[in-house]
């Protein structure tokens, strides 16, 4: 069975992904905005929250706490390996 891997959300100003992703100091999951990455937590679900309420660290003018991304994982579409 394919594990999930990422998970991807769109939004007016393009998709939102949670990715999880070996780094040298072990296995995170990363939330990338725009082709940008805005941060790197524990957890799936952790990563959801923090770009669902605008927490992360946001390049961009606007803030994706403002885009009516959910903070459900399940609204958000899995990605399997």
């Amino acid at each position: 069975m394919d594990m999930v891997r990422a998970y991807r959300h769109p939004s007016s100003v393009g998709d939102f992904e949670i990715r999880q992703e070996h780094v040298f100091d072990g296995v995170f999951w990363f939330a990338y905005g725009c082709g940008e990455r805005l941060g790197r937590y524990a957890t799936a679900q952790v990563a959801v929250d923090e770009v669902s309420s605008g927490g992360c660290d946001w390049p961009g003018v606007v803030n994706p706490g403002d885009l009516g991304i959910s903070d459900d994982l399940s609204d958000w579409t899995p990605i399997r390996a």
